[in-house]
């Protein structure tokens, strides 16, 4: 088996930040993955330019560099074309990788697997101060919730390309590839051990507020009813939860993230 990163990176990422998610995954790491794919979707600023260039004369480096921002499904797909390892590590390009991730991760596939993930540590700003732990499961909800933390996730090329890689679902891309991936059963494996920070600040809050987000939500789970993943009384309900969730204020909403859904995972690790 063989392991590759994939990392898209675009205007709106800061130099200061990709470079310590870069750092994070690639010096840090107590062992190296076989390839490293980076992906510039669109123009980025001069820094941040002239790094990734640099990056590109490492020997384990490759950089897809796409003139015009294509959207994230397209780049990753970009990026999948020109990788040739067996299996995927997705790496964003502002968060912070554990030192052990990639090990952990090699000798932790299996081949009855197709999809790897693990908790996460939710950070604001300073990676060093943990607010939360986000938690994974091995299957999807009732309600075709999102067992796993894309920030986390480690899939097979193989079974990606199979199964038509990304499609154009904004910010349901990933779930989107996941539910394909699994048959929306079985065959994910997650880790017990958390192994990234992921950066949860207000920006990332809001980004999933507001009626763009639901209009985008609304099209991915109208076309998971139609592909026989969830029931009609599925995707009314999950429509009736989305657009009372939406229409909070982005402060009630990370409240009931923080307090909810997270704190029952802590309190679980810490028992």
């Amino acid at each position: 088996k063989t392991l590759g990163v994939l990392m898209p990176v675009y205007s709106g990422d800061t130099k200061e930040a990709f470079q310590d998610a870069w750092e994070s995954i690639y010096i840090h790491q107590t062992r190296k993955a076989d390839e490293y794919v980076i992906v510039k979707d669109g123009p980025v600023d001069n820094d941040l330019l002239n790094y990734i260039k640099y990056l590109e004369q490492l020997p384990i480096v490759k950089v897809v560099s796409i003139e015009k921002n294509v959207g994230l499904p397209n780049a990753l797909n970009a990026g999948l074309d020109v990788m040739k390892a067996s299996w995927v590590i997705r790496a964003d390009s502002d968060d912070i990788n554990i030192p052990i991730r990639i090990d952990r991760i090699y000798n932790g596939l299996e081949n009855k697997y197709v999809l790897y993930t693990s908790p996460v540590l939710e950070f604001i700003d300073d990676p060093n101060v943990i607010t939360s732990i986000r938690g994974c499961k091995d299957r999807f909800g009732f309600l075709l919730t999102n067992p796993i933390n894309h920030a986390s996730s480690v899939f097979s090329r193989s079974a990606a390309i199979d199964v038509g890689k990304y499609r154009d679902f904004k910010f349901f891309e990933d779930i989107d590839l996941w539910i394909r991936l699994t048959g929306n059963s079985g065959k994910i494996k997650c880790d017990e051990k958390p192994l990234v920070k992921f950066r949860m600040n207000e920006q990332a809050f809001r980004r999933r507020m507001g009626l763009v987000y639901l209009k985008h939500e609304y099209k991915f789970l109208v076309n998971c009813y139609s592909e026989g993943y969830i029931t009609i009384i599925q995707l009314i309900i999950r429509i009736i939860i989305g657009f009372f969730v939406r229409n909070l204020s982005s402060r009630l909403y990370q409240w009931l993230i923080s307090n909810l859904l997270r704190k029952r995972y802590v309190e679980s690790v810490r028992r």
